[in-house]
């Protein structure tokens, strides 16, 4: 039997979602959900094709059209926009993958069900820096952390990179992804919702950890250096 997705639908109405994906599971079909699939695919492809037109985060390149090394400055230029839609995709399968399957682990609830309530965290996270590639067009100068995460607060009290990449992830999307993943999870959770809530908070914290000892390994520099 066929049933009608409807993201906006199923955004208002939880167990709504939770009827349809019990209803797939007894081997139904949900009409439009891989097309919203692929829409987010695309969403986050153009914001880090957005970001790679404006020069966020390309600043070297630009230093070569100084340098008068115009050809090289248009390779470049080609090479950063291939890198810009892989981001773009990695970021999504990051999410619609990586971060499922970790959250199914420690909560015992099907992956293919948690994929569905990921679809509605990474718009979500692609809004929130959607908004900072605003502020940052605006203000004409992209800042080392985000204007909506606790990292500004804390550099107040420690010059300590590692914790304050930390406390970057520790932002205004980090809550709302949460509430999302709690107010969708939950549905199918009878008992130990606070258990499920501590584990929800227990990802972020780790996938928090796992960008800020990232962010400030030799990885990066070596990047740096191979593009320059």
């Amino acid at each position: 039997m066929t049933y009608i997705y409807q993201f906006w639908h199923t955004l208002k109405n939880p167990s709504s979602l939770t009827y349809l994906v019990e209803k797939e599971e007894e081997h139904g079909v949900l009409q439009g959900y891989k097309k919203t699939v692929f829409f987010v695919l695309l969403l986050s492809v153009l914001l880090f094709v957005l970001r790679d037109f404006w020069g966020m985060y390309t600043e070297r390149l630009t230093e070569m059209i100084g340098q008068g090394l115009i050809d090289r400055y248009i390779v470049a230029r080609y090479i950063s926009l291939i890198g810009a839609i892989l981001l773009g995709v990695i970021y999504f399968l990051f999410y619609y993958y990586a971060v499922t399957y970790i959250i199914s682990i420690i909560t015992d609830i099907p992956f293919k069900r948690i994929q569905k309530v990921q679809i509605y965290v990474i718009p979500t996270l692609l809004l929130f820096n959607f908004l900072e590639f605003i502020i940052f067009s605006i203000i004409q100068f992209v800042p080392l952390f985000s204007p909506f995460s606790l990292a500004a607060i804390v550099a107040q009290f420690t010059p300590n990179l590692w914790v304050l990449y930390f406390f970057n992830q520790i932002a205004c999307s980090t809550v709302i992804t949460i509430m999302i993943h709690y107010t969708f999870l939950a549905q199918w959770i009878e008992e130990g919702r606070k258990s499920l809530l501590i584990k929800l908070i227990a990802v972020q914290i780790f996938l928090a950890a796992m960008v800020a000892t990232f962010s400030t390994s030799p990885f990066i520099e070596w990047i740096e250096r191979g593009l320059s």
